[in-house]
């Protein structure tokens, strides 16, 4: 009976203290992938500008796009609704609104990312896209 409880005892621990594997990225941008990328501007150009799922079963149902223009002191962050896995055009318009202005250092944000997996909705984290 002791050697049972002991053997017991040491697979809850272990089981409390292993450690959880990375979960794969859900969606991809331009072939990247992370919380937080960094491109240029000409990579941007060549992008299809939507985002990409690995899974041929989850597909990207919508997702936001924010966008941090820099000018100088000020900063002004602008929102734009994405339906699909595309970059609306108007979301496209903004960006290069955006880099005309020829700020290193602007910066968009991929959020509220709701992809369809197995016919349910899954919110994922967003990511961060810095131009260098």
């Amino acid at each position: 009976m002791k050697k049972f409880l002991t053997i017991l005892l040491l697979s809850i621990t272990v089981g409390a203290f292993a450690q959880k594997a990375k979960p794969e990225p859900m969606f991809t941008f331009a072939g990247k992938s992370g919380s937080k990328i960094s491109m240029t501007w000409d990579e941007y150009l060549k992008s299809k500008k939507e985002l990409t799922t690995a899974d041929k079963n989850v597909t990207v149902k919508s997702f936001n796009v924010a966008i941090l223009n820099v000018n100088g002191k000020d900063s002004v962050y602008s929102d734009y609704s994405n339906t699909g896995n595309v970059f609306s055009r108007e979301t496209v318009t903004a960006i290069e609104k955006t880099h005309s202005a020829a700020t290193p250092g602007n910066t968009i944000f991929l959020e509220a990312v709701i992809l369809n997996k197995d016919g349910k909705e899954v919110k994922t984290p967003g990511m961060v896209i810095k131009f260098n």
